[in-house]
């Protein structure tokens, strides 16, 4: 960013040299050696009339087609160091001491084909610097010898003599060029030169690197370092332009004519500064290089393809320039920070409000306005004194534009809107923050009246030629502005009065009158019987119902320039402009050059320019620049992959007409329609389209014929996988569709599916004869097995026959005893029936034996269930007075403590009113016995809080925990007496810290308080820390009193005191246990009385 401001302030001090000259901001697309997989250095580049790309790399020759890079390596991995093309689509290469073709092989790769061999005699092939297609035939230029290849096949070779060739070889009028020493500028015709110009007059201070016309009489000689030439009438004279200055110190390395329309323009590739842009006068030219979005200022070599697209082969990498385009863009790198949000031209100068500040253009580049930092939501102008004067409205205030420098007017916090009434110029509206606001300058100032609107953010404004003020508000709707007598009044507007939605509306002219343009459409006033009963209707006639207009602005002709939000958020732009016929015609093609972005600011100019602020930056469009959007290009099949190979990979040979030096093409020949086996019907198919303006938008649509039913929908994927397919024939069909929903022309691949062995016509009569066979077999075999079963059926018969009466005898003997046991089964039942009456007697009783224990349980149950809600009602009244009781006990801590203080205040003035002896004795017992009972109540305050606390877990610090623990307590121990020894394995705890300072501070003072004599024994208190197994272990120890063990189970209780000579409270220890259930930790006491205590606590971490 840096460098680019700098060289703008040096082109603006240079007007000698740069006065017609500017970087040039055009879409630019890169390529680096992580797309092309090879070195980073190339050579040169040509293409084919194909849209194949092919470049001469360091590392062999890449090849794009769209979508993928590829390399063909050279023999012995070879650099390639010139490439063309001619019309019969056969590319040539020269390699360091080689030169040949590229042809096809079998699978559709390019391979390299030496011709080297061909020469004649024994000329030495070496040095080979610049290849040349012309009518008759392709040149291979070095300095001793020119070698060409005829139409034929054959090579002639052209020596250069004791005068060597010059510094290249161009093409002029379909013919090889150069310059020889001491002969002059010679064209040749065939092999035989022909002398164009004398060597005297040929310019001899720098090599000749271009060579063109510059009009049907006059040629244009560029040198590396001394500028441009003009050639005509057998004279040179050099050109003074800015263009040869610039040139001759940027050293002029290759160059090319870019036809755009019935014109031309020059491209001139340099070795330092880029690619430089100039029209046919060799006047005017602009700048394309790194500080534009090249990545490399060394050009070796310029081709156009068909969609006007200039690509460039650089020292380092390859890109493709949109030349012949109707956009630029602006973005940070070129001095446009933050994100546009207002665009205005004031005095022929363009200025730009982003959300860092304000900028102005000069040279091309975009320089901030001095004094104004501050994000600009507006610009405008107001009439100061009958001059137009620039104004720009910031989160700041309102300030005035003059000479570049901003100056503040007018307090204003958060302009959002500021607007130029073209009836009023003089008397600008302004929104802001703080409402409406009218501004004008008045006797040397700039004043304001504040407009009764309520407050909002507001986004746009309109004056009709009433006078009438429309405002949109967001998220509120229209506010109309009107005079009733002297005084303004105002009237909302919403979805009541028909309005869709209040959200970002916009407000243009139409034919005079007030057009709405909503999220869901266009609105228009449909009546108007006063100022209060105003109805809004939708009105179609610039965008059909419901179309979510985003940004919308009018030039001075009444077309429209509109955003429109489709598919979500995704934004398109497009012109809406008045046909002969009077009706409202869209144009968006165009527009659709666009990265997808959010539209803020639309600015169209009178002069067909149109400036558009979004958020990938600043971009202009010129309608005055054509461009021809439905250019053919092709649909490319890239690769054919089977399951576990290549078979395909883009190429074919293309027969040449008396040649055997084949073309590259990529339409498929007959013969070379592969036939794949049954086990192949799993194909995959890759492809492309030689559109290279944004390619990875382009669209794919496909078909098999014989297995789809129709077209694909439209798709960015690059690939198709069929799987099972049937045999037959195939045809792959697949169509491509750029940005501009333009379509290439349609790729087709041919295969074939052979059947496996078992479907085949062969197979299947084997099978029928083999069928006949096993059929008469099996009938035969059938009879055979009939007439056995035969036989067997007759013996069956007779067998079962005699059976049959074995068993009639054995049945009857059966129905004898049948018959017995029938009359015993008999008996039997009448027994069974008699007891069943006994058993349903004994049911019946049973019955009544439950009813009554059933009605006795429902007894049961409603007393137990009484005495329950009695039980309920008791818990939930002990409730109420443990509620009640801990209020009290909290209400009453609290109270008491205010008495206590003033007991202790009035005690500190006794005892200085009557100092004494006896007095002040009574005087501190008093005023001791106050204190413990201020921490009597302090405590009694603690056990509520403790109680309705939760706990609230952090990361303690437990050194910092017990130096301020120790700070508390320090007043127990006056004498400072007691000695602290601390082993802290564990530092850091996460748990409550008010819960566990709470523990801390009564454990230590516990311990304070029953020391023994210190005079006796000194008093000593060991802290340690632990933590293992998820668990934090605290102990305190101390060397007092200890305690006895009968007490030790009672010690946690409230208000339990040892003895009645204990000094406590009866309130420490209880309160430790209280917080240590909230923690859900334990408390373990070991003590031996007159020897010591120590508690463990055990903490869940």
């Amino acid at each position: 960013m840096f460098i680019r401001l700098i060289a703008a302030l040096l082109l603006f001090h240079l007007p000698v040299v740069v006065f017609s000259q500017y970087l040039a901001n055009h879409f630019i697309k890169n390529y680096n050696r992580k797309d092309y997989q090879a070195s980073i250095a190339n050579f040169g580049i040509t293409k084919d009339s194909n849209g194949i790309i092919y470049v001469a790399n360091y590392n062999g020759v890449l090849l794009f087609n769209g979508q993928n890079w590829n390399v063909v390596n050279l023999p012995s991995s070879s650099t390639a160091y010139s490439i063309a093309s001619d019309t019969n689509d056969r590319v040539f290469v020269n390699l360091k001491d080689d030169f040949g073709y590229l042809t096809a092989d079998k699978k559709g790769n390019l391979e390299f084909i030496s011709l080297a061999k061909e020469v004649p005699g024994n000329i030495k092939v070496s040095g080979i610097s610049k290849i040349i297609s012309t009518e008759a035939g392709v040149y291979f230029f070095s300095k001793e010898v020119i070698f060409l290849l005829d139409n034929n096949g054959t090579i002639t070779s052209i020596e250069a003599g004791m005068n060597s060739f010059g510094y290249t070889l161009h093409e002029l009028n379909g013919k090889a060029t150069c310059i020889q020493e001491n002969v002059g500028l010679i064209s040749f015709i065939s092999d035989t030169p022909d002398v164009l110009f004398q060597h005297e007059i040929i310019p001899n201070t720098s090599p000749i690197t271009y060579i063109s016309h510059l009009s049907h009489d006059t040629l244009v000689l560029g040198t590396a370092s001394n500028g441009l030439y003009k050639m005509a009438n057998g004279q040179s004279l050099k050109v003074s332009t800015d263009i040869s200055q610039y040139l001759s110190s940027n050293t002029l390395y290759t160059g090319a004519i870019i036809e755009q329309g019935d014109s031309s323009i020059f491209a001139f590739g340099t070795f330092k500064n880029g690619v430089i842009i100039s029209d046919n006068h060799l006047k005017g030219f602009s700048i394309v290089n790194k500080n534009t979005g090249l990545q490399s200022n060394m050009i070796r070599g310029l081709t156009m393809d068909k969609n006007s697209g200039l690509w460039t082969a650089m020292q380092e990498g390859i890109s493709r320039i949109e030349i012949n385009s109707p956009w630029k863009h602006w973005n940070e790198e070129d001095g446009v920070k933050g994100t546009p949000w207002d665009i205005i031209r004031f005095n022929n100068t363009l200025y730009v409000g982003t959300t860092t500040g304000l900028y102005f253009m000069q040279d091309n580049l975009f320089l901030p306005v001095v004094n104004l930092s501050s994000k600009i939501w507006s610009l405008g102008t107001i009439n100061k004194k009958g001059v137009k004067t620039l104004l720009a409205g910031s989160e700041s205030g309102l300030y005035e534009i003059v000479n570049n420098t901003a100056e503040k007017i007018l307090h204003i916090p958060g302009i959002t809107k500021i607007y130029t009434p073209p009836q009023s110029p003089e008397k600008i509206i302004v929104a802001s923050n703080n409402g409406i606001s009218e501004v004008f300058f008045h006797d040397g100032y700039y004043e304001k009246n504040l407009i009764n609107v309520p407050r909002h953010t507001f986004s746009s404004i309109y004056k009709d030629k009433k006078g009438d003020i429309w405002v949109s508000s967001k998220a509120k709707g229209i506010y109309h502005i009107y005079k009733q007598g002297d005084q303004q009044a105002f009237q909302l507007y919403d979805k009541k009065n028909g309005l869709p939605d209040v959200n970002d509306i916009m407000i243009c002219s139409n034919a005079g009158k007030p057009l709405f343009f909503t999220n869901h459409g266009v609105y228009s006033i449909l009546r108007s019987n006063n100022e209060k009963s105003l109805i809004f209707a939708s009105d179609t006639t610039l965008f059909p119902d419901g179309t979510n207009i985003n940004t919308i602005a009018q030039n001075k002709n009444g077309n429209y320039i509109a955003s429109v939000v489709t598919g979500g958020t995704v934004q398109t732009i497009g012109r809406i402009f008045k046909n002969r016929s009077g009706e409202y015609k869209h144009e968006i093609t165009p527009y659709k050059r666009l990265p997808e972005m959010e539209i803020i600011a639309i600015y169209p100019e009178d002069n067909g320019i149109t400036w558009i602020a979004g958020s990938e930056g600043l971009f202009r469009y010129d309608e005055n620049v054509k461009k021809d959007y439905t250019l053919p290009f092709n649909t490319v099949v890239s690769k054919v992959n089977l399951a576990d190979s290549t078979i395909f990979h883009g190429f074919y040979p293309k027969e040449i007409e008396g040649s055997d030096i084949p073309g590259i093409s990529i339409e498929q020949p007959k013969s070379y329609i592969p036939t794949l086996t049954f086990d192949n019907n799993n194909i995959t198919f890759e492809y492309s389209a030689t559109f290279y303006e944004v390619p990875e938008k382009n669209q794919f649509s496909y078909y098999l014929a014989n297995n789809d039913k129709g077209w694909s929908n439209w798709s960015y994927e690059t690939k198709k996988e069929y799987t099972n397919l049937a045999p037959g024939k195939y045809t792959f069909h697949v169509k491509s569709k750029n940005i501009y929903d333009t379509e290439g022309k349609t790729a087709t691949y041919q295969f074939v599916i052979l059947a496996p062995w078992y479907r085949t016509s062969w197979a299947y009569a084997g099978f029928s004869l083999l069928g006949g066979g096993l059929i008469w077999l099996i009938t035969m075999a059938y009879s055979l097995r009939v007439r056995i079963q035969r036989k067997k059926l007759r013996l069956i018969v007779a067998d079962r026959t005699y059976e049959v009466m074995s068993q009639k005898k054995e049945i009857e003997n059966q129905n004898a005893l049948l018959k017995t046991k029938n009359e015993e089964i008999s008996k039997q039942k009448d027994d069974i029936e008699f007891k069943n009456r006994q058993l349903q007697d004994s049911q019946e009783e049973i019955l009544n034996m439950n009813q009554k224990l059933t009605e006795l349980n429902t007894y049961l149950e409603k007393k137990v269930e009484k005495r329950t809600s009695k039980i309920k009602a008791t818990l939930k009244e002990l409730q109420k007075i443990n509620l009640e009781l801990d209020t009290f006990v909290y209400r009453a801590s609290h109270d008491l403590k205010g008495p206590i203080s003033r007991i202790n205040g009035i005690t500190s003035l006794a005892k200085l009113e009557s100092p004494d002896t006896i007095n002040l004795k009574y005087f501190n017992l008093i005023e001791e016995t106050a204190k413990d009972m201020g921490v009597l109540l302090s405590k009694l305050a603690q056990v509520h809080e403790i109680i309705n606390t939760r706990v609230d877990k952090e990361e303690i610090d437990i050194p910092s925990l017990l130096s301020e623990v120790r700070e508390e307590v320090k007043f127990l121990d006056k004498g400072r007496n007691t000695k602290y020894a601390f082993d802290l394995q564990a530092i850091m705890l996460n748990s409550d810290r008010y819960l566990l300072g709470i523990i801390i501070k009564n454990l230590v003072e516990n311990a304070l308080v029953f020391r023994k004599n210190p005079e006796k024994e000194p008093h000593h208190i060991q802290i340690s820390t632990s933590s293992s197994k998820g668990t934090f272990c605290l102990k305190i120890r101390d060397n007092g009193i200890g305690i006895q063990s009968e007490h030790t189970s009672k010690v946690f209780q409230m208000f339990f005191r040892g003895s009645d000579k204990s000094k406590g409270s009866g309130l420490g220890l209880y309160l430790v246990k209280m917080c240590l259930d909230k923690l859900g930790a334990a408390i373990a006491l070991e003590s031996k009385e007159n020897e010591f205590t120590e508690f463990t606590i055990e903490i869940p971490t």
